[in-house]
């Protein structure tokens, strides 16, 4: 599935990887291939699958939009958050 955006044209991919988001077992995948397809129609699927995905995705889903320039407000690195050392 990631090669899909390097062999495909974003208006062959765009569809099945947005469908993709709602696929527990793919998601990830589908994010990434959306991530790296160029376009505002890619930054849309992304945006519209942030809306419908559950807290716990949400988070990578912010990612890749803060990846491609959109503020994402709410939902902050996990790499950045502080963590309890034991």
């Amino acid at each position: 599935l990631w090669m899909v955006s390097e062999i495909c044209e974003t208006s062959q991919a765009l569809r099945p990887a947005a469908a993709l988001l709602d696929d527990a077992g793919l998601r990830e995948d589908a994010r990434m291939v959306l991530e790296r397809l160029p376009g505002k129609e890619a930054v849309a699927a992304l945006q519209a699958g942030f809306v419908r995905a559950d807290r716990e995705f949400k988070y990578a889903l912010a990612q890749s939009l803060r990846n491609r320039g959109v503020p994402v407000e709410g939902f902050p690195n996990q790499k950045l958050l502080p963590v309890r050392m034991r």
